[in-house]
């Protein structure tokens, strides 16, 4: 009797010893993986960040500039010397015609706040100063993004009320840039699927003045390769920047700023499919 209890005891003490083993051997991988995510979003945030300062300059809405006190000729000129685009094609959505108006009232949004100016200024030197610190030949050749833009009908504009409450329906988020952003949280960490900006430069917003503010349109854009399903971001997307659309009345235009057909919305999808995942 007792050396068959001797025998349950060592086997007991024996399977104790392998389950402790590969718990161990569970939990140093577990920790290896979390690390290793953790790094992989950590790039993945670094080049987002890349990408936005590249895409507010192609798509027209640039670096964050803190613009000081100047005559208002001044203000004008250089509205117009940002803003001025020739549309070659008679299917150009002729509403971009942008008002000086639109550009005095964002421009003087962010040179009246004393304590929000030196925030943006310092934002604008550590993203730009990171950038060129982090180089990452790759993203040229490798990323790509697809834009579209919601814009007011003719030469109107939406309101800065209105817009903020829009855009939050549509589950975007304040954060990095001054801008919104749409947000897929894994397992705490929050993946950026694609942003919003000001069509206006300088692109950000200013939520302390959006009832004094006014735009003809915004830019929703997402870069590639990106997490999860592209196809099915994408189609978030589209779905969101529809929706702005209908709730403001205005209209979706694709990256040429061209009303959005069927033929334009296969082009992206055959831009995501020849795109590697992640």
């Amino acid at each position: 009797m007792m050396q068959d209890l001797r025998l349950m005891l060592l086997l007991f003490g024996v399977i104790t010893i392998i389950v402790l083993f590969l718990h161990g051997v569970w939990a140093r991988r577990k920790e290896r993986s979390a690390l290793f995510y953790d790094q992989t979003t950590k790039d993945q945030n670094q080049k987002q960040e890349d990408v936005l300062l590249q895409i507010l300059d192609e798509e027209g809405v640039g670096e964050v500039k803190i613009l000081k006190k100047a005559p208002p000729n001044v203000e004008k000129n250089a509205f117009d010397k940002a803003h001025h685009k020739k549309i070659p094609s008679q299917t150009k959505y002729q509403a971009l015609k942008f008002d000086s108006s639109v550009a005095c009232v964002t421009a003087s949004s962010f040179s009246q706040s004393s304590e929000t100016e030196p925030q943006l200024q310092k934002k604008s030197d550590d993203l730009s100063h990171r950038s060129k610190e982090t180089h990452h030949p790759s993203i040229q050749k490798e990323q790509k993004v697809l834009v579209l833009h919601v814009a007011a009908h003719s030469s109107r504009t939406f309101s800065g009320e209105t817009l903020l409450k829009s855009i939050l329906n549509s589950q975007f988020e304040f954060g990095d840039m001054s801008i919104f952003h749409r947000y897929l949280t894994l397992t705490g960490e929050r993946i950026t699927l694609f942003s919003l900006a000001n069509m206006v430069k300088p692109g950000f917003f200013d939520l302390k003045k959006m009832a004094h503010f006014s735009t003809p349109g915004i830019s929703i854009f997402m870069t590639l390769p990106c997490y999860g399903n592209a196809s099915e971001n994408f189609k978030l997307m589209l779905q969101s920047a529809q929706k702005i659309a209908d709730e403001l009345g205005g209209l979706v235009l694709d990256d040429q700023r061209q009303m959005i057909t069927p033929q334009k919305l296969e082009d992206y999808h055959a831009l995501i499919r020849s795109t590697p995942h992640l």
